[in-house]
C-alpha cells in the first residue's frame, strides 16, 4: 500500500481534472489543474522531506 501512494495521488488528481474537463470543457484548464495539483503535490514532498528523515532523532 506504502509503495502505491504515488499512483493514488495521480489518480485521484486525473480524476479532479476530468471532472474540471466535464464541467468547464476547457482541455487546458484540465491540463493545467492536473499539472498545478501534481506541482503542489511533489513540491510538498520535496519541502517537508526533512522532517519525514527516519535516521535523525
Amino acid at each position: 500500500m506504502k509503495r502505491f501512494k504515488h499512483l493514488f495521488v495521480i489518480l485521484i488528481t486525473l480524476v479532479v481534472s476530468a471532472s474540471v474537463y466535464m464541467f468547464k470543457n476547457d482541455i487546458f484548464l484540465s491540463f493545467y489543474t492536473f499539472m498545478g495539483l501534481m506541482m503542489f503535490y511533489f513540491g510538498l514532498i520535496i519541502l517537508l522531506a526533512p522532517f519525514n528523515n527516519k535516521d535523525a532523532q
